[in-house]
């Protein structure tokens, strides 16, 4: 019985470490082979994500503000929260479009800060499979609301009605997606509020999914207690890598479905 006993110990050992040499020689080929080796090995060793969706060979295309870009002058990051999901998910490639500064709306009242906002400039934005718009935040002191049937860019709801038709007509085979807009330091609670309920209902109306980081991500509470950001309106890289990625890449993970298989 203890020779058998030890027989299987042995076996066990030895099927482990075969299984070790198999994995470190498969990745070896990998490096010297690429894709097709590669892609392989996502399919044997579950490298795929946890929906059956590998994310490997997808762009992802972030549009914003400077929370986006990673932050402002010496304080920016040097992994924002796309680039943090890119790593999360595997993702071939992310395509920052953040601009510090820039507005949703192409005039809010007489504050323009001089950046080209994103209701203009999403059309200069490159190919992608996933795109994602997160912006609103230069927009909580002046910006006006407007109404959801508004076409004019000068108000948040027009801005993002806009948008919304553009980003689908540009995109129409990527997996769209709204951010709200993270808590901050700028603007009143009310104001904050009506924007990110613009999100909502443009998002509803266009059949565009939309992540409530404004609720998800309590910024407004941690960047006081942990550190995370330095002036209460731009995260640090730690909020980026530890709050905010993580809670954007489960909700690409929860809700990716090309345009073209959604229609």
């Amino acid at each position: 019985m203890q020779n058998q006993s030890k027989y299987k110990v042995l076996r066990g050992v030895g099927a482990t470490l075969l299984a070790v040499l198999l994995l470190a020689l498969s990745f070896g080929l990998g490096v010297m082979f690429g894709s097709p080796i590669k892609n392989w090995l996502a399919d044997t060793f579950g490298a795929k994500d946890k929906g059956g969706v590998d994310f490997s060979e997808l762009t992802y295309a972030a549009l914003g503000d400077s929370i986006t870009m990673g932050g402002v002058g010496g304080a920016v990051a040097e992994e924002p929260y796309c680039v943090c999901v890119g790593n999360i998910l595997n993702l071939k490639s992310v395509k920052n479009y953040g601009m510090s500064g820039s507005t949703l709306c192409s005039k809010t009242s007489s504050y323009t800060h001089g950046y080209q906002p994103m209701c203009e400039r999403y059309s200069e934005m490159g190919e992608a499979d996933i795109v994602s718009l997160m912006g609103g935040t230069n927009d909580f002191t002046q910006g006006v609301i407007g109404t959801i049937d508004d076409t004019v860019t000068d108000t948040i709801y027009g801005a993002l009605n806009a948008l919304a038709k553009g980003l689908k007509e540009k995109y129409p085979n990527a997996f769209i997606f709204f951010m709200t807009p993270l808590e901050s330091v700028w603007g009143t609670v009310s104001k904050r509020a009506q924007i990110c309920q613009a999100y909502k209902d443009v998002g509803a109306k266009y059949d565009i999914p939309v992540l409530d980081t404004n609720s998800l991500c309590d910024f407004s509470l941690e960047y006081n207690s942990v550190g995370y950001s330095g002036d209460g309106v731009h995260p640090s890289q730690e909020f980026y890598k530890t709050v905010l990625a993580p809670v954007v890449a489960d909700f690409i993970r929860e809700n990716y479905k090309p345009a073209a298989e959604a229609a």
